[in-house]
């Protein structure tokens, strides 16, 4: 229910204070976009009408004296659910790049919201605001999920499944009253949604239950089930800036180490280890991904395997028909950054 300002109504209700509208954080656990709000009876009546105002709609409640939860703090007066759609209209059916709108830091405005991987263990944890996003990289798309009330959404990362907002989402208006385009609020964040460009991606086709289905493998290196039929040799540079002009090398039977000199290393999948990640949004491809172990050929035709036999991210380099080979071989994924760039990504530290 929208009401008029206070004074429209403050002669109403006799006998009840009114306080100062206020906005209040409503976490996310609080409403699901589903669920009806619970509320109890009582024989408080020490309660007071309040017209709070969330975000930009401002909603009549009822607030229990000294609520120590959100549930006796926020009870709709009139409205039968927690939720509360905003205004926006949103495509449920693109994914989209988080373009930061808000101005309270100029050193993040106009770049991109992310995940990326918060420490030498491989995670992908970490949010920040990045100014490179790609097509090919899911860590930097957004789906959003539609609600059950008019304008009320869920944002969440793809790649990650993280679910950064739920609640109303609200248009953006210039100072003349026009809408600005793609560009909304969503409780304390002003973004800009920028529809991913998908026309240069491919997706492959499996059965499912006898039924064709398309997954998406472009989030990381895909090159089939056979091993023989695509070329599958890299060269392996590390990740840091300042070390980039360093290849990955080994000594033989020995670690892998950094050197100038570049190897050409070899990917074989791993069988049957294709599988499904991130999150599920409808109408948008599932997406997919595969484990490869790495190898290498010496001159005289020896394979050697990298190994991580530790949880120290210490790999060694093992002749495949050696005594010290195991058949616990390192697996990796080979993550997409950018087309045709890839992060090596080690399975086992990074928990996958």
């Amino acid at each position: 229910m929208t009401l008029p300002e206070a004074s429209g109504f403050k002669g109403g209700f006799s006998g009840v204070a009114y306080t100062v509208a206020t906005t209040p954080q409503i976490p996310t656990s609080f409403h699901d976009g589903t669920n009806d709000l619970a509320v109890e009876a009582t024989t408080n009546l020490s309660g007071q009408v309040v017209l709070r105002e969330l975000s930009k709609t401002k909603v009549l409640t009822v607030t229990e004296a000294n609520a120590t939860s959100l549930a006796g703090y926020i009870e709709p007066l009139i409205q039968s659910f927690a939720t509360m759609g905003g205004d926006a209209v949103i495509a449920t059916n693109n994914l989209y790049f988080w373009q930061i709108k808000n101005e309270a830091d100029p050193k993040v405005t106009d770049l991109f919201k992310v995940y990326t991987y918060a420490n030498n263990q491989g995670a992908l944890t970490k949010e920040v605001a990045s100014a490179d996003t790609s097509a090919y990289n899911p860590a930097t798309q957004w789906g959003v999920v539609k609600g059950a009330t008019a304008g009320y959404y869920q944002i969440v990362n793809r790649e990650t499944a993280a679910v950064k907002y739920v609640g109303p989402v609200f248009v953006v208006k210039d100072e003349d009253g026009e809408v600005i385009a793609d560009t909304y609020v969503a409780g304390s964040d002003t973004l800009k949604l920028v529809a991913v460009d998908r026309s240069g991606l491919s997706f492959v086709t499996e059965k499912v239950n006898k039924v064709d289905v398309d997954f998406d493998y472009n989030g990381y290196f895909y090159a089939g089930s056979d091993n023989n039929l695509i070329n599958r040799t890299f060269k392996i540079s590390s990740a840091s800036p300042y070390l980039n002009a360093l290849y990955m090398q080994s000594k033989k039977d020995s670690v892998a180490v950094l050197g100038e000199d570049a190897v050409v290393w070899n990917l074989e999948t791993v069988d049957k280890s294709a599988n499904v990640y991130g999150a599920e949004i409808t109408g948008i491809e599932n997406l997919k991904r595969v484990l490869y172990n790495v190898s290498m050929t010496d001159a005289d035709g020896n394979k050697y395997y990298v190994y991580n036999n530790t949880d120290n991210n210490v790999f060694s380099i093992t002749k495949s028909d050696s005594k010290a080979a195991k058949d616990d071989k390192a697996v990796f994924y080979f993550k997409s950054v950018a087309k045709g760039q890839y992060l090596l990504v080690d399975a086992k530290t990074a928990g996958a």
